[in-house]
This record gives structure tokens, sequence and C-alpha cells, in this order.
């Protein structure tokens, strides 16, 4: 099993492209999404966002303990921007891996306080695929619904992984603070 210290090991990009860096798409695939994103923000950003969100709160109603009927807002526009850095970073897969960590383990504090679960960032995986099939149409394109998926899901499993990492890091916290107390 290892010992308590030890931290998960982070997924890595899906695919290796000889003589490159690891790419998440290669590069064909990021110009169908580019282009898909694109066209899903002409559409209105903050409903892209809003579309979103509804959608993960259908999905799974204790969602919508965790996003408060006053940061709704706040949540719809942070997602819109979060996917549109992901698009700009789409060349530099390790970037989008910090990012999604990080962001991955500063949620990690809501578990105790209002009770957010690990697969909610899969709620979140599959109201995104979701809103951009929607957005899309993609009866035009079927390559551009799999390099979505491949993004998604990779952004997915970074944001797992940095929660993962983010409860790791707390409990070992807890732990200290329990022994100092003693």
């Amino acid at each position: 099993m290892g010992s308590s210290n030890s931290s998960p090991t982070p997924p890595s990009p899906r695919k290796k492209v000889e003589g490159k860096k690891n790419d998440i798409l290669n590069s064909y695939q990021k110009s169908i999404v580019r282009n898909a994103w694109r066209h899903m923000s002409q559409k209105g950003p903050s409903n892209c966002g809003s579309t979103i969100t509804r959608r993960m709160m259908a999905r799974k109603s204790t969602i919508g303990d965790v996003l408060d009927r006053s940061t709704l807002d706040y949540h719809n526009i942070q997602i819109v921007e979060f996917l549109q850095k992901v698009m700009q970073s789409l060349d530099e897969p390790d970037k989008i891996s910090k990012m999604c960590q990080e962001i991955g383990q500063l949620h990690a504090k809501y578990r105790r306080s209002k009770g957010m679960k690990i697969d909610y960032w899969d709620k979140l995986g599959e109201a995104i695929t979701e809103t951009i099939r929607e957005y899309q149409g993609w009866k035009i394109h079927r390559e551009s619904l799999r390099a979505a998926t491949v993004l998604v899901s990779y952004v997915v499993d970074q944001l797992r992984f940095g929660y993962s990492r983010g409860l790791h890091v707390q409990g070992s916290r807890d732990t200290k603070e329990e022994e100092d107390e003693e």
C-alpha cells in the first residue's frame, strides 16, 4: 500500500508524438476543437457556462449544495474562462495539467464544508461534452466529437487528480493537527 505520505501519480497526456512533447490532441484535432470553441463562444460565453452548470445540477442534484445559488453566475463565468484557457494552452499540455490540478486541489476544501465528491468532476465532464455536442451540431464532423471527448477526459482526469491530492494534503494536515492536540 505505501506510506501515508505518498501522493497519487498524475495522469499523463494520452498521446505521444514521436520526437515531440506529449500532446493531448494532434494538430488537426486541435484545429477543429478551436473552431468548435469559437463557434460556441459566438453564441454567448456566459450562456455556455450556464448551460454546463445547469446540466451538472440536473445530473446530480447534490451539486446544487456545493454551487450555492449566490455563486452560480460566478461559476458560469469561471467555467467559460477555464475552458478558454484550456483552448489557449492546447499546445502546452503541461500548462493544462498544472491549471487543472490546481483547480482540483483548491476544491478539495469543499468536501468537508459542502459535501463535494470526486465524481462531481465526472458530471462536469459529461455536461461539457453534452454542451459541446449541442452547440456544434456534431453530424457535421465526427472527428470534432472524438477530439472534444479526448480533451474533456484529459481535463477531468487532471481535475480529479488535483482534487485527490488536495484531499491527501488535507488528511495529512488533519492528522498532524490531531497529533499536536494530544
